[in-house]
This record gives C-alpha cells, structure tokens and sequence, in this order.
C-alpha cells in the first residue's frame, strides 16, 4: 500500500521502471524486462519471498537482462507481509551477482536460512548510474518480469529509503528454492544477531575476489549501523577509517594483515571513544597496499 508520504514518489516510480520491453523472443517464460532510471547510488528491487514452516531459503533464481552488468549486491533480510522492507535489517549480503544475457540466473546461500516473521526480502542492489537501454548483452541490469497479477510484494526504490510497490499487473521473474529445513537451520534474524556479536569481521564468502575494491556502503542513509563490504584480492595490511567531511579522522575500523577474501566491517556511528557522533556526512576510507578507495556516508539519527 502506498502512504500519502510517499504517493509522489510511486508516480515517478512507474516513470522510472522501463516497462515497454516487448515479448522476448529467446525465452517465453517471461514478457520482458524492467530496469530502473534513473539509478543512483542504492536503487534497487525487493521481492518478497514467504517461507513456509519447515522450510529454509536455499538459493534464489531470477532472469537477467545483461551479464555485463552484475547486481554488486543481494541483499537478505526479514520483513513484514505486504511492507516494503527495511535495508536496516539485513542479514546477509552476497556480492557481484552475475548471470547470462536474458537467462535464468541462480544465487546459491552457502547455509540455508530461515525467517522468524515467515516473511524473507532479497533486495537486488543496481550497479550505481548504470541504466537499462536495451535488452542483453550491454542492454544494462534488469530483472525479468510477468504480465499477470503479482503473486507476491514486489518493491523498487531510487535510494533504498523510500519505497513504492510496483504495479500489481506485473510480477517479477523471481523464484526462492527451498530445501527441507532439516537441522533446525538459522534464522536471518538469528544470523544478524550473530553478526552483532563477532568481534571480529570476518568473509562473507570462500572464493577469492578478482580485485580489491570498497563497495557501497549500505543501508545508507543509516541510524546507528552500517555494513561496509570490501574485497581484498590478495593477503595484504588493510587500513579503514572513518572521516568527517573536514578530513578528520573520526574512528579506526579496521587496522591490520587480512587473507583475501569478501568482508562485510559493521560501523555503529561512535568514534574512537566509542561515543555516537552527529548526523551528517561522513567518509569511510581505505588503504590497501598503497591502494586507496573510498565512499561516502549519511548518518541520520
């Protein structure tokens, strides 16, 4: 349902889902493909996934429109039935989804998950600015979509903060696997929580990037937490720090050797003193064997 907030918004929505696609003739299972413009730093789509008791979400497939232009994140988090979701509350972050040019595409969890609310979100993050012009290969990122009566929540957003639900008429190519949920497997909520507690950061994933590299932070705007997601190609001394917008070093994140690998570092908003610092712009910065990369932050309490 759309909220008198944000009904101006959901009509620049339907302006910005590229929807004229026609019939794709390399695949009839899908009516076309919806992109989004314009795309800025945290556009993305959410497809509400319900979880049965007794199950536990094992992979997710989805049709992709251009594999030159891989979702740099997959996004997993509880939510509500019907209610756009909130990027606060992921749980779990693949990166780099790719698939082939206007085919079928599966992302596979390494642990399958389960949601205490009976209700999973996985949100596709766009590539920042880049925009679908066409269909397939360099058509730019989209995600196949139904011409039929949507069978479940679908929602997009332009900054990952204010959301719209897409029309009900189209249902997008979006599909969860299950595996039986033997083991009394976790849930998001209970790996968030986990996640809350580590000390220490550790891989989100066990293949080794192809380069290093600091990704959009998210979700961003935040209040109090946010996840930084970095790569580091090779083992090597890491340093990430936090910034204010007068070059001050706020805090140190992380400041040692790390073994390649995907890494998600939680800020909580402190500094080093560990007290909450004020609502604005800050810079997360990081050096990586002389390599320097850095992204820009929104704290809003």
């Amino acid at each position: 349902m759309i909220t008198t907030s944000t009904r101006s918004w959901y009509l620049m929505a339907l302006a910005m889902v590229l929807i004229a696609a026609p019939t794709l003739a390399s695949s009839p299972a899908v009516d076309g493909v919806i992109g989004l413009s314009p795309v800025g730093e945290n556009s993305c789509i959410a497809v509400e996934i319900d979880v049965s008791q007794g199950q536990a979400l094992s992979a997710i497939q989805w049709y992709n429109n251009d594999a030159s232009q891989p979702f740099p994140q997959l996004l997993l988090m509880e939510g509500e039935q019907g209610a756009a979701p909130d990027l606060a509350n992921t749980a779990l972050l693949l990166a780099d989804i790719s698939g082939e040019s206007l085919a079928w595409g599966e992302a596979t969890l390494e642990t399958p998950v389960t949601s205490s609310t009976g209700t999973i979100y996985a949100v596709f993050v766009f590539p920042a600015y880049q925009e679908r012009g066409g269909e397939g290969l360099y058509g730019g990122p989209g995600i196949g979509y139904h011409t039929s009566a949507a069978t479940k929540g679908n929602f997009l957003s332009q900054d990952g903060i204010v959301w719209a639900q897409l029309h009900p008429g189209y249902d997008l190519a979006v599909i969860p696997l299950f595996s039986s949920g033997k083991g009394r497997p976790l849930t998001l909520a209970q790996l968030r929580a986990e996640r809350d507690d580590s000390a220490l950061p550790t891989p989100s994933r066990k293949d080794t990037p192809t380069r290093t590299r600091l990704s959009s932070p998210f979700p961003n705007p935040f209040n109090p937490r946010v996840e930084i997601p970095l790569d580091l190609s090779r083992s090597g001394r890491v340093m990430l720090d936090i910034y204010d917008t007068r070059g001050r070093r706020v805090h140190v994140l992380l400041d040692e050797a790390r073994p390649a690998g995907h890494y998600q570092i939680p800020w909580l908003g402190v500094d080093d003193r560990g007290q909450s610092v004020a609502s604005g712009v800050y810079y997360v910065q990081m050096n990586f064997e002389g390599e320097n990369h850095r992204q820009r932050l929104a704290l809003v309490r």
